[in-house]
This record gives structure tokens, C-alpha cells and sequence, in this order.
């Protein structure tokens, strides 16, 4: 079942010329140039969960680039989002939600975000599975909860780059997208909460919201920002891939912060 936000979210994406079954993006040229041997990928679009804003704030988690679009064994493996209808929302987001990470924790990016996440459904009352891990502790060995139901997750490039050894994209590919897309998407999944993750993400992110860059030395940041006349509550992180042990070294300062949040809230 398409939920609203994931309808707005399609319609947000037609009206740009972006959605992945109706392409035509005016900037598509010049990303092109930057493909790894000219093959871009077109769109994946956001995933936003079927209970995103029910009960819970609307978490979005923000991170730079979108998977390989390319299949470079020629196997049918979901997560790369090959063909044009596997990279809409309503595609992503059912995909996401049957991931099963009780012995799949490949994805150590992702699977971190699923922690991250159902950690701070904690404080608002979510009843999480028994013994699943947390962001304090290592989780090898330790299931994951699957929690993609309760938050979106938005990248800044909307176009898959494929480059080798998941190398980002041109920065130049990350403004043009940024500057023409992001901060409408923002505004129209009305988060509560926004986390962006690592280095050029919150740079970005920085420059777009409060006017300036947010560096690495900066962290741990949250601050209240407005999207609009939204209040949203904004956490600056480290990227779970490279920097795991930073992210739970200052996972205490980011509690107490957002606790405070949540109180005069």
C-alpha cells in the first residue's frame, strides 16, 4: 500500500523530472560526464517507511550516494535497484522492510542506521525484540532489529555514479543534486529528527540549512533548525562505514542532547 508521504514523495519527483520511470532530469549531461565509464544509473529514490509519523517522530537519515546500479556478477540481488521500477519509493521502501538482519550484517552502513534509529525510538516508548543490538555494543553476532517501518532515508545524489570500490560521486554531481532536489524533499517529509551522515554529507547539509559547513572537528553537533516553520531537531554524525567507534564513543553526548530536546519539546 502507497502511503501519503510516499505518494507526495512521487509526485515531488515527477514535478522534478527525476522519478526513475519518467527521467528527464535538465542536469543529466553533466552527471553523465562524471559516470564511471559514462554508465550512470538513473534515480533511486528515497525509501520512507509504511508507519513513517505514526506514533514515533519522523526520523530522516540523510547520506550521500545511492548504491550501484550496476549488477557486476549478473546476479538478481534486490539491493542494487537495477531496472527503473525497482528504484521508485514504493519499490525501496517494501524492499527495505523485509530485510532480515539476523545473520545478514554485510551492510554495515545500513545495519548501523537500523540501530541508530530504533535507539532513539526508545525514547518515545517503542518496544523493541528481545536482545537485539544497541549502539553501545558491538553487534556481531547479535540481531538487528529491522525498523525501516518508522523512518526515511534520502540520498543526496539521486543517480548512481558506479564507480568501483563504492567511490563516491564528483562533488560537482552532489551539489548540482542537492541544490535542485534536497532541500524540497526536506521540507516535504516534514521530519522531526534529521541525522545526517559523514563528512560531505553534513558539509552540505551545513551550507543548505544553517549557512555554513559542518565539519568533522565540529562533532558531536545537534542543534534545533527550521525547515519552513517546522521545528526539526539535527544530528551531525560520523558515517557508520568508516567512523563506528566515534559514533559510539559520543552516542552519550547525542542522548543527552536530544533528551533535551524532547523535554522542552
Amino acid at each position: 500500500m502507497t502511503t501519503s508521504y510516499q505518494k507526495r514523495l512521487s509526485n515531488y519527483y515527477l514535478e522534478k523530472q527525476i522519478h526513475p520511470e519518467h527521467f528527464n532530469c535538465p542536469n543529466q549531461s553533466t552527471c553523465r560526464q562524471f559516470a564511471n565509464q559514462g554508465n550512470m544509473t538513473e534515480t533511486k529514490m528515497s525509501m520512507v517507511g509504511s508507519k513513517y509519523g505514526e506514533k514515533y517522530p519522523k526520523i530522516v537519515v540523510v547520506s550521500l550516494d545511492p548504491p550501484s546500479g550496476k549488477n557486476k556478477k549478473n546476479e538478481n540481488k534486490r539491493w542494487e535497484f537495477i531496472i527503473p521500477n525497482q528504484r521508485t519509493t514504493e519499490f525501496v521502501s517494501t524492499t527495505h522492510e523485509k530485510d532480515d538482519y539476523t545473520s545478514d550484517h554485510e551492510n554495515q552502513h545500513w545495519a548501523m542506521t537500523q540501530i541508530i534509529v530504533k535507539d532513539l525510538l526508545l525514547l518515545w516508548g517503542y518496544e523493541p525484540q528481545a536482545n537485539v543490538a544497541t549502539v553501545l555494543q558491538s553487534y556481531v553476532g547479535v540481531p538487528i532489529e529491522n525498523v525501516s517501518a518508522y523512518f526515511a532515508h534520502v540520498n543526496v545524489a539521486k543517480c548512481s555514479m558506479n564507480n568501483s570500490g563504492q567511490r563516491q560521486a564528483a562533488k560537482i554531481v552532489q551539489k548540482i543534486c542537492s541544490n535542485a532536489f534536497l532541500h524540497g524533499e526536506l521540507i516535504l517529509l516534514e521530519p522531526d529528527i534529521l541525522i545526517t551522515q559523514g563528512d560531505m554529507t553534513n558539509r552540505l547539509l551545513g551550507n543548505m540549512l544553517v549557512g555554513s559547513e559542518i565539519l568533522t572537528s565540529d562533532l558531536p553537533r545537534t542543534e534545533q533548525i527550521y525547515l519552513k516553520k517546522k521545528q526539526v531537531f539535527w544530528m551531525s554524525m560520523h558515517h557508520p562505514t568508516q567512523q563506528l567507534g566515534k559514533i559510539r564513543k559520543l552516542w552519550p553526548d547525542y542522548l543527552i542532547s536530544i533528551k533535551q530536546w524532547k523535554n522542552k519539546s
